[in-house]
């Protein structure tokens, strides 16, 4: 059991939106008590919110219908923070109006871009136009404040109730079994009470995420990954990132199954600084088994 004094952790969006919904159901799993912060400020909010004021996260990664979220991906390049652990969140998306709304009368569909991606084969099927959004919970706030009859909005049933709207339409992504896979992410100098209870575990039970670069010619890549393979390492996640100012050709996500500070792993990434300009080991966090 962790302490009972809560901690506070920041996520984007307002009440209602799915970030506050995963955070609630992962705190209860490791039994963190804490209080959720919300961040209107798209992802630059939230992690400036990690780095220079509450110092603890709740950070989507990626969707298993829409991919890499890659404004977080690009933020830890920023931001000098650590990755503690990993959730994956089952997804259901529902068509919601402002009371009395028909299905036939909704014209444009607002919401999160990934919310949109993820259920645009229905919008599609209904004509409905789309219009992106910055949080799914916020696109619900604006539908039942500004929204008219031919408004909709893309987001969870808690949170058309909880902004007063009626729903016309229930799990409308195209993936029934669609997941978002969040981080929980701390400010790299802070210590919490509850990580010792999150560190226990088998090597085997864990993951590790670096950031790396690589330059633009041939096997450079192949080069910078080859101790994982000759270590017979499991990796999850291989990524290229082109990101603009950041002084390199290439930068790489990478997830592997292993603790860092096991050998193979130290061996691994010995082999990857060898051939890199630029190694950041942004955590090593225990695996959430599905």
């Amino acid at each position: 059991m962790n302490s009972n004094n809560p901690v506070d952790i920041v996520y984007q969006g307002v009440p209602g939106s799915y970030s506050e919904a995963s955070l609630a159901l992962f705190c209860d799993l490791h039994e963190i008590s804490h209080t959720p912060v919300e961040e209107r400020g798209f992802f630059e909010g939230l992690f400036d919110s990690i780095s220079n004021k509450v110092g603890l996260g709740w950070v989507p990664v990626s969707n298993s219908h829409a991919g890499t979220v890659h404004q977080s991906i690009d933020m830890f390049l920023r931001h000098d923070v650590e990755v503690l652990a990993e959730y994956y969140f089952n997804v259901d998306h529902c068509l919601a109006v402002r009371p009395g709304v028909k299905i036939e009368n909704i014209k444009t569909a607002h919401s999160h871009v990934q919310a949109l991606a993820q259920s645009a084969d229905f919008l599609q099927e209904h004509n409905i136009a789309t219009l992106a959004y910055h949080d799914t919970a916020a696109a619900a706030e604006m539908v039942a404040s500004t929204g008219t009859e031919t408004d909709a909005a893309v987001c969870s049933e808690r949170a058309a109730e909880m902004y007063g709207l009626d729903v016309v339409a229930r799990k409308i992504q195209s993936d029934p079994n669609n997941t978002t896979r969040f981080l929980l992410v701390k400010k790299r100098d802070k210590q919490y009470d509850f990580e010792e209870s999150l560190e226990q575990g088998d090597s085997n039970d864990f993951k590790t995420t670096v950031i790396f670069a690589a330059d633009n010619s041939a096997g450079s890549l192949h080069k910078c990954i080859s101790g994982f393979a000759g270590a017979n390492m499991n990796m999850t996640k291989l990524e290229s990132r082109r990101i603009q100012d950041s002084g390199y050709d290439y930068l790489f996500y990478l997830d592997f199954d292993c603790k860092l500070e096991h050998p193979a792993a130290q061996g691994a990434l010995a082999v990857l600084q060898q051939h890199s300009p630029m190694v950041r080991i942004l955590g090593t966090y225990p695996k959430y088994n599905r």
